[in-house]
């Protein structure tokens, strides 16, 4: 009976070391470009899994070609992430500045946009590690890592093929990909809605030609790729398993999170860098988001993340506001009847922020409670 229920059967804690010590890792597109985002802990923590496994690893053409293509956009992006941010406080303190009354000069402002803009640098020279995408450091590890260790593009005719076989598969919802609707209109192959068939095209074409079995590492969540039952990832989906198992001779297929991977991979790894990792940065103002999440439980996700960026905004402005209201009340240049003015004004915006706080937060809770109630319908 196993044998002919093989795809179904989940592996044990032993079945999964034996696999671990002897498959080859692949590693998915957003893994490496994800490495821009992450702070020096959890990227180095990345890079010393990795080179335990050095000699046992792959990237498919595919791969390849979406991260070179992609890399730069997100490097510049990160950048212009800390100079807004930079912005953004000079613009709020010069506000602050004209509602109070308070000269540019002052030494107290002046001190207080120091230590603001210190914080930054602070946070920007520890973590940013590529600020010139022509000294990428990043790339320089994965071309040492990766030489020789790449697959060869298919021919415009081999991708012709599997965009034909694409097309027959998504009508009938056989993974992976189908769940890449947005991208259908996009001409680039590299971004198409083919692009994870591609991938998977060349995973079992490696697996079969080198007799190996396969573990890939992604943080794309999509039940494409993954079997989800109400609302718990038990593993890749069955799929993918018998499709593998078919065409390379029963090699085995497995998937783990980068979060898993790390865990996995790396004894009393620091707690912190796990919840980084488990959240893929995303851009809401990328029309391909919404199309890919609406009437998608994943949605909620999105938007209780957007929530906690406020309240953790909301949070830094209070604390603004405690700094200027200690400055206004210490000072010496104002008169009594001003430092009430302005001291109550304060005390009504952080009332305000209070209130507004409390309504996100409860907003949160509300999502938490659909994702709950709904999830196995999303996921339908």
């Amino acid at each position: 009976m196993r044998n002919s229920i093989k795809e179904y059967i989940e592996l044990n804690t032993t079945e999964k070391s034996k696999l671990w010590n002897k498959a080859t890792f692949i590693f998915d597109t957003n893994i490496f470009l994800r490495l821009y985002g992450l702070t020096n802990d959890a990227r180095d923590a990345f890079f010393d899994a990795i080179k335990k496994i050095k000699d046992r690893i792959w990237m498919p053409h595919q791969i390849a070609e979406e991260f070179m293509k992609n890399r730069i956009k997100i490097i510049l992006d990160n950048i212009k992430n800390y100079e807004e941010l930079k912005e953004e406080t000079k613009t709020y303190l010069k506000k602050l500045s004209n509602v109070f009354n308070i000269n540019d000069s002052n030494e107290e402002c002046l001190n207080y946009s120091n230590k603001l803009n210190k914080w930054i640098d602070k946070h920007c020279n520890e973590n940013l590690l590529v600020k010139d995408f022509n000294k990428d450091i990043i790339l320089e590890k994965l071309l040492e890592l990766f030489e020789g260790k790449t697959g060869i593009s298919y021919t415009s005719d081999e991708i012709a093929l599997i965009e034909k076989e694409g097309e027959e598969r998504f009508k009938k919802e056989i993974p992976p990909g189908y769940k890449d609707e947005s991208k259908k209109k996009n001409s680039d192959i590299l971004n198409n809605i083919y692009g994870d068939l591609i991938i998977w095209k060349e995973i079992i074409k490696y697996a079969k030609d080198n007799n190996k079995d396969v573990i890939f590492i992604t943080n794309d969540k999509k039940p494409d790729w993954w079997n989800i039952i109400n609302g718990k990832t038990i593993g890749p989906r069955i799929e993918l398993r018998k499709e593998f198992m078919s065409e390379t001779n029963n090699r085995i297929f497995h998937m783990y999170t980068l979060e898993s991977f790390l865990k996995f991979s790396t004894t009393n790894i620091d707690e912190k860098i796990l919840e980084e990792v488990k959240i893929e940065p995303i851009n809401i103002n990328d029309e391909t988001f919404f199309d890919y999440v609406f009437m998608n439980k994943n949605i909620r996700h999105y938007k209780i993340n957007g929530l906690k960026n406020k309240v953790m905004n909301l949070s830094y402005k209070y604390d603004v506001y405690e700094k200027i209201f200690n400055i206004i009340a210490n000072s010496k240049k104002l008169s009594e009847n001003e430092k009430l003015y302005y001291l109550k004004y304060l005390l009504n915006n952080k009332e305000d922020i209070i209130n507004e706080t409390a309504k996100l937060n409860d907003e949160i809770d509300k999502l938490n409670y659909e994702i709950d109630r709904y999830t196995t319908k999303d996921n339908e």
